[in-house]
């Protein structure tokens, strides 16, 4: 038992050392050569494989007699000879990007051993991570369009139809916006807006959609949690692709979410598949993907979110429960949570209509906590309610009726705490049954 121990944790460390391999093929351009020489099935030697990767053959030799023994490319019986089948090309291409950070990540070694000190920093500036909205584009590219937006316009059958007739699109936290460019060129009746707090990667975003001569696309460097006051209910369509839980506030960011959203629109976050629950996560997403996304969260998203007073430090499994809990708050009700085909992203969409209209809740007119009444919720307007849900308290002082009745706070109540109070003004303990 020991012995089998023992090796499974070599297996781990192998692990770490082939991932380094594989982030410097990507790095040198090893893999797109190898994928296009053995388009024809056709096996190659180093010398041919470097001579069209215009690289030491030396190099390239030991970098495939590496990779050939983890197999993530196919070696011959004679070990000098190599290539990529078309099926190990689809999953290299989905897989080599998350390479990259393992490089990217072990240059906050340091950093991050000092945040594990009593005495030591809370979190990481994004400074220290050089490259990483290039690299982070790159899992993008490989994984949104291919993988999760075709599931997108499954779950929102009219999306694409909107989109070809022209909506306002909102991506936030958009690195260097690959996803709003290319739909700006698929879509040129619609118009795409992209914010990202990194000035740098905006500026490139912006060169980028230059080369590309897109119009309909406009980018913003800007603090998520204070959008444009001029955006309140201005998009039909706002994405968050796996920037959420890197927020040092999310719960600001959501709020502001829905205040630019106009009635009736979408809102979709695309993020990580986890369950906020770290045994859960492992049966589903299986113990390599779940220990190397709680890595990738230790070395970066919650970091980075701790840097910033106050931040929550959600981290990169936060799940689809914290995230729901989270929607919730915000007002932003009925999420629907689904797969795509990547098998470690999914997306929340939250339909039209979604926040809640509390008049078609409440059993009653008259709202009581504990001896205090609150009197008529929509006679009077600025009534306010602190509550709880599962004994945590949740909001304090949340408006039910905006200055006019029928212009209800989108950021109302979830449906929980609807029922809550419900039961408490009726008197009916089966009013959420």
């Amino acid at each position: 038992m020991a012995e089998e121990k023992k090796t499974s944790m070599y297996d781990y460390v192998n692990a770490g050392f082939v991932a380094l391999g594989m982030a410097m093929g990507e790095k040198v351009g090893l893999f797109d050569v190898l994928i296009k020489l053995s388009e024809d099935g056709s096996w190659k030697t180093t010398e041919e494989i470097a001579a069209a990767a215009k690289l030491k053959e030396r190099y390239v030799r030991e970098w495939c007699k590496a990779m050939g023994c983890a197999d993530v490319i196919e070696m011959d019986e004679s070990g000098v000879r190599f290539r990529i089948g078309a099926q190990r090309a689809v999953e290299l291409r989905m897989a080599v990007p998350f390479a990259t950070f393992v490089p990217l990540l072990s240059q906050v070694f340091g950093d991050i051993e000092s945040c594990f000190q009593p005495s030591g920093p809370n979190g990481v500036s994004y400074d220290k991570y050089t490259d990483f909205h290039k690299l982070m584009n790159g899992l993008t590219v490989a994984a949104f369009e291919p993988m999760v937006l075709p599931c997108l316009f499954i779950q929102m059958p009219d999306l694409e139809e909107k989109l070809s007739s022209g909506i306002i699109c909102l991506d936030v936290g958009c690195g260097l916006a690959e996803p709003s460019r290319n739909l700006a060129k698929k879509f040129p009746n619609s118009q795409f807006y992209a914010i990202d707090f990194s000035a740098s990667s905006i500026a490139q975003a912006k060169e980028l959609a230059s080369k590309d001569n897109l119009n309909n696309v406009h980018f913003f460097a800007m603090d998520a949690t204070q959008l444009d006051k001029d955006w309140t209910n201005k998009f039909d369509w706002v994405t968050a692709v796996d920037a959420i839980h890197d927020q040092a506030h999310p719960r600001k960011v959501l709020k502001e979410i829905v205040r630019v959203l106009k009635p009736g629109a979408r809102f979709s976050m695309i993020d990580v598949k986890g369950t906020s629950n770290a045994y859960e996560d492992k049966k589903t997403l299986g113990s390599g993907n779940s220990a190397g996304h709680y890595m990738a969260s230790l070395f970066h998203c919650m970091p980075v979110s701790l840097y910033f007073d106050g931040g929550e430090g959600l981290g990169t499994m936060w799940g689809a429960a914290v995230a729901n809990e989270l929607l919730a708050e915000a007002g932003l009700l009925d999420a629907k949570t689904f797969d795509t085909d990547h098998p470690v992203i999914m997306a929340i969409a939250v339909p039209p209509n979604s926040p809640t209209d509390a008049a078609e809740y409440f059993g009653a007119n008259d709202i009581k906590e504990g001896d205090g009444e609150l009197s008529t919720l929509f006679a009077k307007p600025g009534i306010t309610i602190t509550y709880t849900v599962d004994g945590r308290k949740l909001h304090d002082g949340i408006p039910l009726a905006s200055e006019s009745p029928d212009q209800l706070w989108k950021g109302l109540l979830t449906r929980k705490a609807i029922c809550q109070l419900r039961s408490m003004a009726t008197a009916d303990e089966n009013s959420c049954k």
